[in-house]
């Protein structure tokens, strides 16, 4: 019963290791150590000190053997994030919105929910209206503030 404890806790740790070296984190491979460690005191209480260093010294094998080969097979770079972001900033779109200013006075040409496209003096911008509110298509809209790269509106009354 006793070896039966001891080989199953093995078990459990080499499929821990697996599982480590598979998805990278480092919960498995605590996991796997402290079952290896357990399963090793185990060892020495049921079967004394001589089964306990074997049992110690060939769990280290197989734990370093699965660890280099992980390592040397690169199974790590399947998991691993291999794109890049390639987007640019629109510098002619922030040279476009220093045209524009509070109060100034535009026309909405889809509908704001609470986002949309306006245009102001022909030039066309996305905007959002001020506090979220839905504004209908063909409307005449206000610049209410800008902050950053974000153009607040509210409907004209």
């Amino acid at each position: 019963m006793e070896l039966f404890l001891i080989g199953i806790l093995f078990f459990f740790s080499m499929l821990a290791l697996t599982i480590e070296i598979l998805s990278g984190t480092i919960k498995f491979g605590l996991i796997s150590f402290f079952l290896t460690l357990f399963g090793t005191v185990l060892t020495y209480f049921f079967f004394g000190l001589d089964a306990s260093i074997w049992t110690l010294a060939v769990s280290s094998i197989l734990n370093i053997g699965a660890i280099t080969y992980s390592v040397r097979s690169k199974s790590w770079e399947k998991f691993s994030q291999k794109q890049s972001i390639e987007g640019k900033h629109d510098d002619k779109e922030s040279e476009r919105k220093l045209l524009l200013y509070p109060e100034q006075i535009g026309k909405t040409i889809s509908s704001l929910r609470p986002n949309g496209r306006v245009s102001f003096d022909g030039e066309i911008f996305e905007a959002r209206s001020l506090n979220g509110q839905f504004i209908d298509f063909g409307k005449e809209i206000m610049i209410q503030k800008i902050e950053s790269s974000k153009i607040y509106v509210v409907e004209m009354q």
